[in-house]
């Protein structure tokens, strides 16, 4: 029997260095995307998803054992408003909850919060800029444990809205509706 694969099968991990853990989430599917920031560099290192009835929690356990060799037990949890929700009602929220496993698991757990999630274009220029080398960064990620987010990517499209303060563009989501006939992790909801 081979042994179950674990973060010491990747080559691109540095022992060495925290891991920062984003996680995203509907009612289909519950998703987390490991990185490692280096000073000019951010690498993906890996990405993994459950879907419903699993929850976050149930993905924050296999990243759990999945990093358990790594030598530096500090995570830095990513998160935007979406994943505080109940948190000013005294209800446990699932960045909290996502917290609590990796403590568990005897991981130290800096919380970041982005605050409001930055809107489709926002995003789309800072990826442009990424691209266009216009920003002294790298963005590099590990094609074998990230094929499920790099399919995604490449599968993900946008529209064009008219406002009232002329034309935008924003993701198409429409993958995401569960009539879509698209399987979650196909859809656009890991990108």
């Amino acid at each position: 029997r081979l042994p179950k694969r674990n973060c010491l099968w990747d080559a691109d991990v540095n022992p060495n260095i925290k891991l920062d853990i984003v996680l995203d989430r509907n009612l289909a599917i519950n998703c987390m995307g490991v990185s490692q920031r280096y000073p000019k560099k951010r690498m993906l290192l890996k990405f993994a998803y459950v879907l419903a009835p699993l929850s976050h929690v149930d993905v924050a356990k296999d990243i759990a054992e999945y990093y358990q060799p790594h030598q530096k037990k500090v995570i830095r949890l990513i998160y935007n408003h979406t994943m505080t929700a109940g948190e000013k009602y005294g209800i446990k929220s699932i960045a909290q909850e996502v917290k609590e496993v990796f403590v568990n698991a005897g991981y130290q757990v800096e919380m970041l919060p982005l605050g409001q999630a930055l809107t489709h274009e926002e995003l789309h220029k800072e990826w442009g800029k990424l691209f266009r080398a216009e920003k002294n960064y790298k963005f590099q990620f590990n094609r074998f444990n990230c094929e499920v987010w790099y399919y995604a990517c490449k599968q993900t499209g946008h529209l064009i809205v008219n406002t009232q303060k002329g034309e935008k563009f924003k993701k198409d989501k429409r993958s995401e509706n569960p009539n879509s006939g698209i399987p979650p992790w196909e859809a656009t909801h890991p990108t």
